[in-house]
């Protein structure tokens, strides 16, 4: 594999990473704004 196609596939999984953790942390917020309304 050549460092090119390596640093792609890095980038991608630190971008994949960071958007998960955005969608927990938002989650996590609008589960305390709304006054922890857990819905099954």
């Amino acid at each position: 594999m050549s460092p090119s196609i390596t640093l792609t596939l890095w980038t991608l999984f630190n971008l994949l990473l960071l958007t998960a953790l955005i969608i927990v942390i938002y989650r996590f917020l609008s589960n305390r704004v709304k006054g922890k309304n857990i819905k099954g």
